[in-house]
């Protein structure tokens, strides 16, 4: 199964349909097994983001000490380990519950390709509230004169499954880097697979931040798009984040010579705090 053939699941048990629908296939007990599209790539790698979601997707169908339906959990916070570049094709994860405790659990997974660990994710989760989901409200737009940034999936395919409009971005690849350290706009993720339920939508948080974590440090170093590599991605949510489709995500970049680091916020639409973000790159230069 592909992450694009998400057909027959709710057969399933609910843990499999829910893994399943992101592409993951149980091969026994706690492994799972994916095939990455290509349309999630950059030129020579599986864009982090995505191979980050993925991981936390897995993971969070863990089986521990207790059945617990995944949908049943929210995310506290996501510790990101990029080990090795992730390719398109086959993955497979190995995932457990580290412990369980009153009000927490510890849940870890391993990506591995051709035998090679390449990314792997310690999550933190609780139960999800038992409060009723907040009332619907009026979808809240980006404004419309803010520019599209369409010319990023001209270089990166994986680009294309996000709408996203500037507030502060650089207009070009051309002009990318122009000194600036901050980086401000509006993001829609388009994958159906990110916007099942509230968990997937924490997952997406996780995409989102590492698609444009480390732009604010190469915004202002002068490093191409092209020669930073993520070492890892933290992210610490907000107690039951409001439900949104569009995400504005503020961010700030310290350059410096080999090892940059970015912390964001991405907000709801309505402005409310949605999750907290650092990361730290590798610039290749």
């Amino acid at each position: 199964m592909t992450t694009e053939d998400r057909s027959d699941v709710m057969d399933l048990p609910v843990r499999d349909a829910w893994a399943g629908r992101w592409g993951l296939t149980r091969t026994s007990g706690n492994r799972w097994r994916a095939s990455i599209s290509p349309r999630w790539s950059l030129p020579d790698r599986v864009f982090g983001g995505y191979s980050a979601a993925l991981c936390c997707a897995a993971t969070l169908a863990a089986e521990g000490s207790e059945p617990v339906e995944p949908e049943s959990r929210q995310l506290l916070s996501a510790t990101i380990a990029f080990l090795a570049p992730v390719r398109a094709g086959e993955i497979e994860f190995e995932v457990g519950e580290v412990r369980r405790g009153r009000r927490v659990t510890w849940l870890t997974g391993i990506g591995r390709q051709d035998d090679r660990q390449v990314i792997s994710s310690t999550l933190a989760v609780a139960p999800s509230g038992t409060d009723p989901a907040p009332a619907s409200v009026e979808p809240i737009e980006p404004p419309a004169d803010l520019p599209t940034l369409d010319y990023l999936a001209e270089t990166w395919p994986f680009a294309a499954n996000f709408d996203e409009r500037a507030v502060d971005y650089p207009e070009s690849l051309e002009k990318f880097c122009d000194g600036s350290t901050t980086i401000d706009l509006w993001v829609k993720a388009l994958d159906p697979v990110f916007c099942g339920d509230a968990l997937s939508e924490q997952v997406a948080d996780v995409a989102i931040a590492d698609a444009h974590l480390l732009d604010g440090v190469l915004r202002s170093s002068g490093t191409s798009l092209t020669e930073a590599f993520s070492i890892d991605l933290q992210v610490a949510w907000a107690e039951e984040p409001l439900t949104t489709a569009w995400r504005r995500v503020q961010i700030e970049g310290n350059p410096s010579a080999q090892y940059g680091a970015a912390r964001g916020v991405v907000l709801a639409a309505d402005g409310s705090v949605r999750a907290w973000a650092m990361q730290r790159g590798m610039l290749d230069v």
